[in-house]
């Protein structure tokens, strides 16, 4: 909840916003998929130009070789 939070107040197709929405749904995604979906489909939608939201689009779900969710 505190990182949809902080998305919230991001500004759209950054990639700030699009690695915190990738984090955030990769971090949850095997638990809760149903919690993760509202991450991914704010990545696309408000990063459709990062590499990151490309990419989501692309797999219709978080890229698997992201760097950051192995943190």
């Amino acid at each position: 909840d505190h990182a949809w939070a902080a998305a919230q107040l991001m500004p759209d197709d950054t990639d700030e916003l699009a690695q915190l929405l990738c984090d955030a749904g990769g971090f949850v995604k095997a638990q809760d998929p149903k919690a993760a979906d509202r991450f991914y489909k704010a990545l696309v939608t408000r990063c459709p130009s990062t590499a990151l939201g490309r990419q989501a689009a692309d797999l219709h779900w978080f890229p698997p070789d992201n760097p950051a969710a192995t943190r």
